[in-house]
This record gives C-alpha cells, structure tokens and sequence, in this order.
C-alpha cells in the first residue's frame, strides 16, 4: 500500500510541477520571479521547472 500512496503523490507532484511551467511560461515570467512572488528559495523554482521539464 506505501508503494501505491507515494507513487500517488510523486504523480501528482509532477503533474503540478508541470503545470506550474506552463503557468510561468504564459504569464512570462522567471524562475527567479516565480521564486520571489512565492516566498520560495530560488533552488526550489529551478528544481520544479527542470522536473516539469524532463517529465514533459
């Protein structure tokens, strides 16, 4: 069951990655300014972006 939940929830985490991408793509904006509008480390941004980017 552990293996099922967490397969779960990394799908979901890459299709929210992937959203988020193409989010920040339309409204033209950095991954440096999603950053900071988030209140997120510039790190957490660019992680996000490359995992959207390599599951897409």
């Amino acid at each position: 069951m552990t293996e099922s939940v967490s397969s779960s929830v990394q799908s979901a985490g890459a299709a929210l990655a992937e959203r988020l991408w193409k989010v920040r793509l339309d409204a033209g904006i950095t991954k440096r300014e999603l950053a900071a509008r988030c209140g997120w480390h510039e790190s957490k941004s660019s992680r996000l972006d490359l995992d959207a980017r390599v599951k897409a």
